[in-house]
């Protein structure tokens, strides 16, 4: 009977720590594709901006933040550029999209419809338009203003984020082929490429988008370490949102369980034994 009491004092946190979740975000889905178990732990070390430069498109993109809900949108994320591939500028027919798209079982799937983008004025903050497309055509309704002008003064908010691992931007000729493409991993995602790894079903082709995976075998590099490589690319990018803290894992001597078992050793003899 003392056996089984102390069994079941055990049980009790056990249980309940192995079913609590804690919903960093404020996201309701649990376990769904897009919505892994390391974006449920508030200690996780998370990467909420990734910085890109491929084939002419230098940037960022991040996590957004709704300032009216006071929580981040996966289904949004916002993109800041810094350039674009000279492909774009001529001919005049040549235009720039952004494609969603998942890997699984090795294998890329897109989006059938290109994403759509809210265009922001940074500085005064209002919606400018929304497109699919950014073209010659553009350029020439916004004022007969230059791409360079577009990217330096405007930001873009992409929608129907929610389900997808990453994005292409892609230039296109007027034969709907695309000239130059990045691939940009779609964050908030585990700042650890190998947590990272393991949440996606040990997906390879994915695991190559992350943007610390050079450094990922290096035994040395700990989470933190990755937490604030991510915190960097969210300096340079100048976010407008706090950045979560990443908190340590608790110790050994900190965890619940054997947290139990040491105040179970100061019980009576005859009830701890």
């Amino acid at each position: 009977m003392k056996i089984n009491l102390f069994i079941f004092l055990l049980f009790i946190p056990v249980a309940f720590f192995s079913n609590c979740t804690t919903d960093y975000f404020g996201f309701s889905e649990s376990g769904e594709e897009g919505s892994p178990d390391y974006l449920q732990n508030p200690s996780a070390a998370m990467a909420y901006c990734n910085k890109f430069s491929i084939n002419g498109f230098n940037g960022f993109l991040v996590a957004y933040y709704d300032w009216n809900e006071e929580a981040f949108d996966k289904n949004k994320a916002q993109l800041y550029l810094a350039a674009v591939p000279y492909e774009f500028t001529y001919p005049p027919t040549n235009y720039i999209q952004v494609h969603s798209f998942y890997i699984a079982n090795n294998r890329k799937v897109f989006n059938k419809t290109p994403v759509s983008m809210d265009i922001f004025n940074d500085s005064s903050a209002e919606r400018t338009t929304l497109v699919t497309t950014i073209g010659h055509d553009l350029l020439e309704d916004m004022g007969g203003v230059s791409i360079d002008e577009v990217i330096q003064d405007n930001s873009f908010i992409l929608r129907d984020m929610n389900g997808w691992h990453g994005v292409t931007l892609s230039v296109f000729d007027v034969q709907n082929k695309p000239m130059k493409t990045a691939e940009v991993l779609i964050p908030p995602f585990a700042a650890n490429p190998n947590t990272f790894l393991n949440a996606h079903n040990q997906e390879k082709r994915l695991f190559q988008l992350h943007p610390f995976v050079n450094i990922s075998q290096n035994t040395n590099t700990t989470d933190r370490t990755f937490y604030e490589k991510g915190l960097d690319f969210c300096r340079e990018s100048h976010v407008r949102f706090d950045i979560p803290a990443f908190e340590e894992t608790q110790s050994i001597a900190e965890d619940p369980v054997n947290k139990l078992i040491e105040d179970l050793s100061f019980l009576p003899d005859d009830l701890s034994q």
